[in-house]
């Protein structure tokens, strides 16, 4: 089955089923540090996975639902379902539709909608994972607990929680993971500020909620605090920030025009996101779970037990080293 190219992405004469099969990697004409929402020539990273899954894999998205309605685009998020919207303006107004069901349902001391973010697509665009990685290992894309996790809750007893912990008990273990990071000969650039439209997801899962929240707090800025991105634009930590970032990029309908500050490693995604799981497992800092989508959509196993299983392979590589050397 073929791909689509970024510029026959929302071609009407295409068959819908081919639209989740999207995997560009591309990078906008002109631009020296790429892209994920602007249109261009392909870039190099991953390759798409199979169209055939071995039993317990997660097939991918369904297929997009186009629609003009933003209210109905609401409920079909909150299902369970991908929906398409026609432009980029759309995207801000149903996040922060979702924003204020969130905020809302908090007033009433009740639990707040939970949806994917990842089902959230734009013709045109990888808004917002349509990019993600894909490989024999994860042919279907990489979960939230599957990612690394730079900071974070640590693991009693390891390194990681004797770092100073925050009013919640995290820590933050950029400084240490860069340090790892140049003893193993990789080049680390702090401070590079990036459109964060140029940015590419790596995992296939994002909390809607925990975005929208970030992208409609005028108090806070997403971008401000530094993320980790590969050479090829690929976020490594930080998604939700990042994409909250673009959420806000997205309200004028002119993407590219927010800027996120990243710690960039001159390292391919594929590459750094091993070394970055074993670093974070060894270093020992908890991992956390993904969506739990309400209503419809595709079952997944909570972040709870998620989180416990990725937790148990933590503590067994606390005193394994596994990471190969660079060479």
């Amino acid at each position: 089955m073929p791909l689509l190219t970024p510029h026959s992405w929302g071609a009407r004469n295409r068959p819908a089923r081919y639209l989740f099969e999207f995997n560009p990697n591309h990078v906008p004409a002109g631009s020296p540090t790429g892209g994920q929402f602007t249109t261009g020539k392909g870039g190099t990273s991953t390759t798409a996975g199979p169209t055939s899954y071995k039993g317990g894999e997660r097939k991918p998205r369904g297929i997009p639902i186009r629609t003009n309605n933003l209210d109905q685009a609401v409920r079909l998020i909150l299902k369970g379902h991908v929906v398409e919207l026609t432009d980029t303006k759309q995207v801000h107004t149903v996040i922060a539709k979702l924003a204020d069901m969130a905020l809302e349902a908090a007033k009433l001391q009740k639990a707040a909608p939970n949806y994917d973010l990842c089902q959230v697509t734009v013709p045109g665009t990888n808004l917002f994972c349509n990019a993600i990685v894909q490989n024999e290992k994860h042919p279907n894309g990489i979960l939230r607990d599957g990612m690394p996790q730079l900071g974070g809750v640590p693991i009693p007893g390891s390194a990681a929680d004797k770092l100073p912990k925050d009013k919640d008990g995290k820590v933050d273990g950029s400084d240490e993971f860069i340090k790892y990071l140049e003893s193993r000969g990789y080049k680390v650039e702090r401070n590079v500020t990036i459109p964060a439209a140029h940015l590419k997801a790596s995992q296939k899962e994002m909390i809607g909620p925990h975005v929208g929240q970030m992208m409609v707090d005028e108090r806070f800025d997403p971008g401000k605090k530094p993320i980790f991105v590969s050479r090829d634009n690929y976020v490594v930590d930080g998604h939700h920030r990042w994409a909250a970032v673009v959420g806000r990029d997205t309200r004028d309908g002119v993407l590219g025009d927010h800027p996120m500050n990243t710690i960039r490693v001159d390292a391919p995604i594929s590459e750094l996101l091993e070394i970055a799981n074993e670093w974070s497992l060894k270093f020992g800092i908890k991992p956390v779970g993904g969506v739990r989508p309400r209503g419809g959509g595709t079952r997944r196993a909570s972040g709870r037990r998620s989180g416990r299983r990725a937790e148990r392979r933590s503590l067994h590589l606390l005193h394994e080293p596994r990471v190969r050397p660079v060479t």
